[in-house]
């Protein structure tokens, strides 16, 4: 069958008018007059109705409103009906054979995906400020043997636009054998809520919308959150799920057995747990990334022996080849279906198997369940020491069916360790020294191993000389390039080091008031809006340490600030020793997302935080008192009132 038709609307459509006039009011380079969502659910498939009415009022919405794109996967198929340009009261029809393209312009090639998706294009030659378009097409989802697709109907629609809608309508007509739910999800400053209920077979619904409001989300709401929205899908249960896709990858026989595998580093007399490491550490580093998803593809694996002979495979590809490894060595596991953008809200969603976009795998192994994604290139940690995935929640797929998991997350663990050293206190000649030793743990330790393998050693010392330079405020030279001074695999920690000459320091700069800010409160997002939530971006317990020596001891101080609140705990402190100043920051995640009611709460401790920004000291001390110096240059009377902000992030990421 050809990728595109051209054809009449089909009968189960209902055609619907529009009035020009009702949309004068709007201010926009363009407005739709009409969005039309009609489908048609039969146990044969899926046929989408959509039919856009648009005015352009701006130039700079000619080029994009001229052009129609559908992308179609291997089972699709288009049937566009009419495209009219509306000008003076005139319809004119723009519906030429001749201005269709097909293109397969595979978008995942770059991230070493194949799908076989072609793109449908269509120009329309003549269009002008003021014109309308008037635009019909069905897109037609066969049922196959493909596991989902034609298979599993889903639909969601915005009730919250980011442009002027005048009138969209959504309409479905059941003619399978199935119920479909009806979900509609609303936020209201505390909590999403949602109200469903089903469309039985046989069955029709609607839901128009009016004048449909314009919507602009911050860019600090989390990424998984949505405006309001109304959602239709195959009513079913996540073990039902769970229990078909299972079945059906066991008849296309992805399980069968592999040959030997004492080539492939799985030696006798390692432990179990070293062989269920080093299985993992083989899918993950020695079969590259590669996916080859044209039909079933897309959702199946492949078999492990096919991928285990070409070396290469998707992440479907790679726990299936993983899965059946553990198995040789009596271990038993299950794949797992992740949504990689919505996390744990993937529980307040009605099931389907549309949500998710990757796959992992769960393990069973003394008394305890552990989830390893295969497609991590460097990761480090024994079973005990790996990072957690921040995959929310999931689904297994067992042949008894199951129901989503919640994949644990421990934020309290210590993820990044971070010291400045600054010593003042050579004697016989004037040159001043800047230490930084980063440790990264976890999941940093693993993404900080991907960077610095994947950089020259001269483009890494020239960027780190950059951040420190930026950091200190004063002129730096290299003494010793950032470099890792260990690595441990096992433990799953990784340390650098650097170290840089003070330039430009002389004795008119005796108490020149020095800083080091700290850039962590970026982890602590803030809104303009208290209508919608906010999420924290702290991963875990960071502590950041600072350490200025001096040729001249000076007064006694020890200062701490502490904080604590229901989504983070942060304290900072200062002390003196003897001819030393020693600084530390310490901030722990408690709760990362922070609902709009109680944002204002959130904010007030972010803004405390954010005034403690710097580590201030002076440069050299000699025969006074540094710290009576330094509360003196700041107008802070007694004692030194240091602001110190939490920790500075993996600045290589930023």
């Amino acid at each position: 069958m050809s990728a595109y038709e051209v054809s009449d609307v089909a009968d189960w459509v209902v055609h619907r008018r529009f009035n020009r006039e009702t949309f004068n009011q709007y201010s926009a380079p363009s407005v739709f007059a009409l969005v039309d969502y009609q489908n048609r659910v039969s146990d044969r498939g899926i046929e989408r109705y959509c039919r856009t009415v648009e005015w352009v009022f701006d130039e700079s919405r000619i080029e994009d409103a001229s052009l129609l794109i559908h992308e179609l996967n291997e089972q699709q198929h288009v049937v566009f009906h009419f495209i009219k340009v509306l000008r003076d009261g005139n319809e004119i029809d723009a519906l030429d054979s001749d201005h269709f393209a097909i293109n397969e312009r595979q978008r995942g090639l770059e991230a070493h995906v194949v799908d076989g998706v072609c793109t449908i294009s269509y120009s329309i030659e003549d269009l002008r400020l003021g014109d309308g378009i008037d635009y019909a097409y069905t897109i037609i989802t066969t049922a196959s043997e493909h596991p989902v697709f034609g298979k599993y109907y889903l639909s969601n629609n915005w009730l919250n636009w980011g442009f002027p809608v005048d009138a969209q309508l959504v309409r479905l007509v059941n003619d399978s054998k199935l119920p479909i739910t009806r979900y509609l999800g609303r936020y209201y400053t505390k909590k999403y809520v949602t109200h469903h209920d089903s469309i039985l077979p046989g069955e029709k619904y609607e839901l128009a919308s009016k004048d449909l409001p314009i919507t602009q989300i911050p860019q600090s709401a989390p990424d998984w959150f949505w405006p309001d929205f109304f959602c239709m899908a195959t009513e079913c249960s996540w073990t039902e799920i769970s229990r078909d896709i299972s079945l059906h990858l066991k008849s296309k026989g992805v399980w069968q057995d592999l040959p030997d595998l004492t080539e492939f580093h799985v030696l006798s007399e390692q432990s179990q747990t070293q062989q269920i490491v080093g299985m993992l550490r083989f899918v993950q580093n020695e079969i590259r990334y590669r996916s080859e998803s044209r039909g079933i593809f897309s959702h199946t694996p492949k078999q492990a022996n096919r991928t285990l002979a070409v070396r290469y495979g998707d992440c479907k590809d790679k726990a299936a080849l993983l899965k059946i490894m553990l198995k040789q060595i009596g271990i038993a596991s299950d794949l797992v279906l992740v949504s990689s953008d919505l996390g744990r809200k993937v529980v307040h969603l009605p099931p389907s198997p549309m949500w998710f976009d990757h796959m992992i795998l769960r393990l069973h192994y003394e008394n305890k369940v552990y989830y390893l994604d295969p497609t991590i290139k460097k990761q480090g940690g024994d079973l005990m020491h790996m990072a957690d995935l921040p995959y929310g929640y999931v689904l297994p797929l067992t042949e008894e069916g199951s129901d989503l998991s919640q994949v644990p997350r421990d934020t309290q663990a210590l993820v990044m360790y971070l010291h400045h050293r600054v010593d003042f206190s050579y004697q016989e000649r004037e040159e001043y020294y800047l230490e930084i030793r980063r440790v990264f743990y976890l999941h940093r330790a693993d993404n900080m191993r991907f960077y610095l393998s994947s950089k020259s050693a001269e483009l890494l010392a020239n960027e780190y000389l950059g951040y420190a330079t930026e950091e200190i405020g004063l002129s730096l030279q290299t003494d010793t390039a950032i470099r890792v001074e260990e690595d441990d695999l096992v433990q799953n920690r990784l340390e650098t080091f650097e170290r840089y000459i003070i330039l430009g320091l002389g004795k008119e700069d005796d108490n020149k008031p020095l800083q080091i800010p700290t850039e962590h409160y970026r982890n602590f997002p803030i809104s303009n809006s208290l209508e919608y939530p906010i999420e924290s971006e702290l991963d875990g317990r960071l502590v950041h340490e600072i350490d200025v020596y001096y040729r001249v001891g000076g007064t006694a101080v020890s200062e701490t600030k502490k904080i604590q609140n229901k989504w983070f705990s942060y304290q900072d402190q200062v002390t003196s020793d003897n001819n030393s100043c020693h600084y530390r920051t310490e901030t722990r995640p408690l709760q990362s997302l922070v609902p709009a009611d109680q944002l204002q709460e959130y904010m007030d401790d972010v803004d405390v935080v954010r005034q403690r920004s710097t580590n201030s000291f002076p440069f050299k001390t000699h025969q006074v008192g540094w710290m009576d110096r330094a509360a003196g240059a700041f107008g802070w009377g007694a004692g030194l009132m240091v602001f110190v902000l939490i920790i500075i992030l993996t600045i290589g990421f930023r």
